[in-house]
C-alpha cells in the first residue's frame, strides 16, 4: 500500500514538472509570432485489479498539446484575405487619387472645366485675339496634363505587374514551405504520444502570410495530410505536393460559348499584358461584319 502512495505521488509530481515546463515556455514566447499557447493532456493512469478494489495508479501526462481552435483560425485567414485585398485597394486608389489631383482644384476636372470655359468665352467674343490665345493656352495646359495623367497611370500599371509577379513568386515558396513542414510533422507525430507543435505552427503562420497574398482555404486530415487550396478550388498543396501558379504573358484564346456558329480565329497582336475580352454579336454594323 505504501508502494502504491508513493507511485502515485510521483506520477503527481511528474505530471506538475511538465506542466511548469510548459507554462515557463508559454511564457518566454508570449511575445513570439505565431506560437500557440500549449498545455498538457493529463490521463488517469489506470489501476491495478487488486483487492478490495482496483489500486489507483495515479496520473501520467501524455502529451503536450496546443490552445487550437480551426475554426477561429478558418475564420481569421478568410477575415485576413479580406483586408489585404481592401488595403491594397485602398493604397492604389489613394495613389490614382493623388495623380488627378483633384483636391487643391488643380487636377484633370478643373484643366477640363477652365477649357470648356474658354470656349464659351470664345464663342461670345469670337474675334478677340486674347480669348483665343487664352483657348490655346488652356488646350496646351489640358492636353500635357492629360499625356501626364496617362503616363503615371501606366507607372502605376507597371509597378502593379512588378507586384504581382513577387506575389506570385512568394505563393509558390510559400507553398513548397508548407509542403516540406507537411512531410516532417508526418514524421515526426505519434499518435496520442508526441505533437510537433513547433512545426504546426510554423505551417499555420505561412498560411496567414498565403491569405494576405491570395484567396486561400485549408482542408486539414490530420498530421501532414494537409492541403491548401485557392477558393476557386485550384490547389496549391496537397500534402507534400505543390502546385505553382505563373503570371502568363500575351496570347489570344477562344472560350466560345456552347453552340455558337463563330468559324473564326483570334489573334493577338501587340505586347499588352492585360486582359481583354472580345464579343461577337449579330446585328447592327458589328454584326455585319
Amino acid at each position: 500500500m505504501l508502494n502504491g502512495l508513493l507511485n502515485i505521488g510521483q506520477s503527481a509530481l511528474n505530471a506538475s514538472q511538465a506542466w511548469i515546463s510548459v507554462t515557463g515556455n508559454n511564457l518566454a514566447n508570449v511575445d513570439t509570432e505565431g506560437y500557440s499557447r500549449q498545455y498538457v493532456d493529463q490521463k488517469d493512469a489506470g489501476g491495478l485489479k487488486y483487492k478490495p478494489g482496483a489500486q489507483p495508479l495515479g496520473v501520467n501526462a501524455q502529451q503536450i498539446m496546443r490552445f487550437f481552435d480551426a475554426f477561429l483560425e478558418r475564420s481569421y485567414v478568410k477575415q485576413s484575405t479580406n483586408s489585404s485585398r481592401w488595403d491594397q485597394q485602398d493604397t492604389i486608389m489613394a495613389s490614382l487619387e493623388n495623380i488627378f489631383n483633384e483636391a487643391n482644384r488643380a487636377g484633370v476636372s478643373s484643366a477640363l472645366t477652365n477649357f470648356f470655359n474658354a470656349w464659351q468665352d470664345l464663342a461670345l467674343r469670337p474675334d478677340d485675339t486674347a480669348v483665343r490665345e487664352s483657348l490655346l493656352s488652356h488646350a496646351d495646359n489640358l492636353s500635357d496634363m492629360f499625356g501626364n495623367t496617362m503616363d503615371a497611370i501606366k507607372n502605376i500599371q507597371n509597378e502593379m505587374d512588378v507586384s504581382i509577379k513577387q506575389g506570385v513568386d512568394r505563393v509558390n515558396d510559400i507553398a513548397v514551405a508548407i509542403a516540406d513542414l507537411n512531410r516532417q510533422i508526418t514524421a515526426q507525430t505519434v499518435d496520442g504520444i508526441n505533437n510537433p507543435n513547433s512545426l504546426l505552427d510554423k505551417r499555420d503562420q505561412l498560411v496567414r502570410e498565403l491569405a494576405t497574398l491570395v484567396d486561400v482555404e485549408t482542408i486539414d486530415h490530420g498530421k501532414g495530410d494537409f492541403r491548401v487550396q485557392l477558393s476557386t478550388g485550384q490547389p496549391l498543396v496537397d500534402g507534400i505536393v505543390t502546385y505553382e501558379l505563373e503570371v502568363m504573358g500575351p496570347r489570344a484564346e477562344n472560350h466560345l460559348k456552347s453552340g455558337s456558329a463563330y468559324a473564326g480565329t483570334v489573334n493577338f497582336v501587340g505586347n499588352d499584358s492585360h486582359e481583354y475580352t472580345v464579343e461577337i454579336v449579330r446585328g447592327g454594323d458589328a454584326g455585319g461584319a
